[in-house]
């Protein structure tokens, strides 16, 4: 290429992106032949941006010395390209810390939206006041322009300049107002029927199942996850449809205004989209970890309060208090965490938004004084700015949101799809019941000890008119067998009939008014 760039360079970009063609192709074959579980896209990514970077830059400074093609740039032009492209790569692809790379993401954002698909008519009208909202509120820095130019040429303000502002601003106030009311209302709606299906489906879990969850968890998760997870659909998606609106009406306008600048303004969508990816992967863990700690705070002092006297008995007072310090050590030091990235973030964020300001700023100056741009346009193109670069953090800020509580909220989605490992009974419901009861070659044992067998092959019969006495050791199955015969479990072998029939066949509640 580098003998080809004399005859090339009259074609100049189309030339500079015939290159970033053929290095497409060259790094899709290499990829594949050398690094097969390499980074997905990282080719077009290599290919692509510097490309892209050197039309951006022709566009903005028409006489830049920027070459033509990258086989003959100096070594500087190449460590610039390539340098960027690759911190682009590695902040993009960086993984969560703790989640191995290459693993299917937890989130399912799908489940989130169908749980909230319920309530589609408040959300239907929360989007049509949004529409409203986002069309008053781009007409309103443009009318603002207008105002400023009529005033600048001597025509002074007019009644229907002044009430095209009022007008704007009014409407895009009330829009918004509509707008965000609707949207809390459906997130009470999404929370009050998501704890009801909760709870529905957590009471009829089988016996196993709250042994091994401590009851204290499961009241954290309904106090604090269901809530966190409501407020994901309908907050989240309010600020990024909203954003994603604002950001295309109002960046439509900076394009009619001035593209250069327009050109130059978006630079900031690639460094908000990387810092905030970066950001994101860690606060969904740390987010996680965090719920996580609080349930188990609150599963320490549950056990130690519900079993005090078994506490007292031990003198174990001082092992309850270490081990309720170091759960609440866990849990601050995690908040703490949170806390000192989300400052760092944001003291990034801004920095960037900053300087995007800055150099907006030094190129509309350049374009004023050459006259290609009105000062009331300028005002009106650095208002929009100022907007978009806040639509912009709130867009990203949205989409990383969604995907954090989604995350943060994954066990509530685990109960509400978890199934009853056993059948909850028959439809056998006999109007008389003569009460003979039969074990044959019943083994068992529990979940939380599968290994050790309670109960090994026993038989025995209850009849009609007796009263049977069981007998034995502690731990030997006496209440066992009285626990199956509740159908709190089902045996791992044998059967347990009640008038010659297996206890399955009996409806739920019937058999536990007889039983």
């Amino acid at each position: 290429l580098a003998r080809l760039a004399p005859a090339l360079a009259w074609l100049g970009l189309v030339a500079t992106w015939l290159e970033a063609g053929l290095r497409l192709l060259a790094f899709t074959v290499s990829g594949r032949l050398l690094a097969p579980g390499g980074p997905r896209g990282a080719a077009v990514v290599l290919s692509l941006t510097p490309p892209t970077f050197l039309t951006l830059r022709s566009l903005l400074v028409p006489h830049s010395a920027a070459p033509v093609l990258l086989a003959t740039a100096v070594p500087h032009w190449l460590a610039l390209t390539h340098g960027a492209t690759a911190a682009v790569l590695l902040a993009w692809a960086a993984p969560a810390p703790g989640v191995a790379v290459g693993t299917k993401s937890p989130v399912a954002v799908g489940r989130l939206l169908a749980l909230a698909w319920a309530e589609w008519p408040v959300l239907g009208g929360a989007f049509l006041f949004l529409a409203l909202a986002v069309l008053g509120e781009t007409a309103g820095p443009y009318c603002t322009g207008k105002a400023l130019d009529a005033i600048r040429r001597g025509d002074g303000l007019t009644i229907f300049t002044v009430g095209l502002v009022l007008a704007a601003d009014l409407g895009s106030s009330l829009f918004a107002g509509c707008r965000g009311g609707l949207f809390i209302f459906a997130q009470a709606r999404l929370k009050l029927s998501t704890c009801h299906q909760l709870f529905s489906r957590l009471v009829r879990q089988d016996l196993a199942f709250f042994q091994g969850t401590p009851a204290a968890e499961l009241s954290v998760r309904l106090a604090n996850d269901v809530p966190l997870l409501c407020r994901a659909v309908p907050s989240s998606i309010n600020i990024a449809l909203r954003s994603l609106a604002m950001v295309l009406g109002l960046g439509g306008f900076m394009v009619g205004l001035s593209p250069r600048l327009a050109l130059l303004a978006l630079l900031e969508v690639p460094l908000t989209i990387t810092a905030r990816k970066v950001y994101d992967a860690r606060y969904q863990v740390l987010q996680r970890g965090l719920l996580d700690a609080t349930a188990n705070t609150a599963a320490v002092v549950q056990e130690a309060v519900s079993s005090i006297e078994t506490v007292r008995s031990f003198a174990g007072e001082e092992e309850e208090e270490r081990r309720h310090s170091r759960a609440v050590a866990e849990m601050l030091g995690l908040k703490d965490r949170i806390d000192v990235e989300r400052a760092l973030f944001i003291l990034i964020q801004r920095a960037l938004q900053l300087a995007v300001q800055v150099l907006v700023l030094c190129n509309g100056h350049r374009q004023l004084r050459e006259g290609t741009i009105t000062a009331g346009d300028l005002v009106t193109f650095l208002l929009y700015q100022g907007k978009v670069g806040r639509y912009v953090q709130a867009l990203v800020f949205g989409h990383g949101d969604l995907l954090s509580k989604a995350a943060a909220g994954h066990k509530i989605l685990e109960y509400l799809d978890k199934e009853p490992t056993g059948v909850t009974g028959g439809t056998r419901a006999p109007a008389t019941l003569r009460g003979h009861v039969a074990f044959q070659h019943v083994s068992f044992a529990y979940p939380t000890r599968p290994e050790h067998l309670v109960l090994q092959d026993v038989s025995f019969e209850l009849r009609p008119g007796e009263v049977t006495a069981l007998a034995g050791l502690n731990g030997s199955g006496k209440s066992t067998c009285a626990a199956l015969l509740e159908r709190f479990y089902e045996p791992e072998a044998g059967e347990v009939l009640l008038d010659g029939l297996p206890l399955r066949d009996y409806e739920h509640q019937y058999l536990h008014r007889q039983v």
